[in-house]
């Protein structure tokens, strides 16, 4: 069987990842033991990977060197000034966990002996596990160098993983650090940790799961209040103005939802997720949508505002959102109101054929994305078109008779 002699993609790497438990002396009752466990090959692999380090420079960290409260990592050089890099949120929770019994001044890869890992160990565990994968890990080089021991191919993967995902030159050089500046070109590491939140999302422990489910489920109640506090105000300007919309409707969040949610991974503190308390205002016409919309903009402080893009690659008819918080100058003009004081709401506004449409669509088709065929989300997006045909006429419809009425 050949081996791939290439730069890994994100998914070559989650593949070795998954591999290195399963190495030989790893398995129980095997006479030789590991010099450091599974989990440590495992997050000094994930720096090398996530981080863009060289093998040199992970070799040598310690505690002391990472910010997890700023995702920053510090690197220490001989030749250089101490320069920083980020950590993704993908690998946040397990670092944290690995660190955790950790002092701030030990180096953090230690074998069973206390002495530092060294680059043969971490290249013969690296070279056994990408054999199980399938996978060849070590990049190609012509120097007097002994070919492969550089181990240097997961920095050269995810430099290709940012190129692939269209990022800037000069915020790939940012992250691997090609020189001292602490900006490249426009770009700073606020840039950086934009990128990889986008692309990233935090995998947490069951611990913090369980924390954060504890958390939502003892503030659950506030965000039902205020989903009916934003539905109230929003209710009550449109009929001031005499707008006359099918139905509003609002919600707080399912702990379950909350909790698989945050199982799946997310790019963001789950204190802040959008939707954990919601209003839907169902419209009849399309025309009405921008009356909405201006009474959603006047009232409320919008954080976030999208609509019209296609979702999940085969839905082209969406709703427009918007993520809001209550203005603070309602919230000083009542006691009643100061719990609700930086706590976010989303708002959906639709018209009643795509409120039909995207409710099946979310129950038959976003929630089963691996179980439905190409052909039936394909046939899922023309009924989306002609809904959007009718939807349109209807509102052409409604105004001519409105005209001549």
């Amino acid at each position: 069987m050949q081996v791939k002699e290439t730069t890994l993609t994100h998914e070559d790497f989650l593949r070795f990842i998954d591999y290195v438990p399963k190495i030989q002396t790893f398995q129980p009752g095997y006479r030789t033991k590991s010099p450091m466990s599974a989990e440590g090959f495992q997050i000094f692999y994930k720096l090398l990977f996530y981080c863009a380090l060289k093998p040199t420079e992970a070799f040598k960290l310690k505690k002391e060197d990472f910010n997890m409260n700023e995702n920053i990592l510090r690197i220490k050089t001989k030749t250089k000034n101490p320069t920083d890099t980020t950590i993704p949120p993908i690998i946040l929770g397990d670092v944290k966990k690995y660190l955790s019994d950790k002092k701030d001044t030990d180096f953090i890869f230690l074998t069973k002996y206390k002495i530092p890992l060294g680059r043969m160990i971490a290249w013969v565990y690296a070279k056994e596990s990408g054999k199980l994968a399938n996978l060849n890990v070590f990049q190609v080089k012509k120097t007097r160098e002994i070919k492969g021991v550089t181990l240097l191919l997961f920095r050269e993967s995810y430099k290709q993983f940012m190129a692939d995902n269209h990022a800037p030159k000069d915020l790939i050089d940012l992250k691997l650090r090609n020189r001292s500046d602490s900006r490249y070109g426009n770009h700073t590491i606020h840039d950086l940790k934009s990128f990889e939140k986008k692309h990233f999302k935090t995998k947490f422990s069951e611990d913090e799961i369980h924390q954060y489910v504890s958390w939502y489920l003892s503030n659950m109640e506030i965000y039902n209040e205020l989903a009916n506090e934003a539905r109230r105000i929003l209710d009550g300007i449109l009929k001031q103005r005499g707008m006359a919309v099918a139905d509003i409707q609002s919600r707080k969040k399912d702990p379950e939802r909350f909790k698989r949610k945050l199982q799946d991974g997310v790019a963001f503190d789950p204190k802040n997720m959008q939707d954990l308390a919601g209003i839907r205002v169902i419209c009849f016409v399309k025309s009405d949508i921008k009356k909405v919309r201006d009474v959603i903009e006047s009232t409320f402080e919008v954080i976030y505002k999208k609509g019209g893009e296609e979702k999940n690659g085969f839905s082209g008819y969406s709703d427009i959102k918007y993520v809001c918080k209550l203005p603070k100058t309602r919230i000083e003009s009542s006691e009643e109101l100061k719990m609700f004081e930086n706590r976010r709401f989303e708002i959906q506004v639709r018209t009643i054929l795509q409120h039909a449409w995207a409710e099946i669509e979310h129950d038959d088709v976003y929630k089963n994305p691996d179980k439905i065929s190409h052909d039936l989300k394909r046939r899922f997006f023309l009924v989306s078109n002609v809904l959007e045909t009718a939807d349109n006429e209807l509102d052409n419809l409604h105004h001519k008779i409105k005209v001549e009425t």
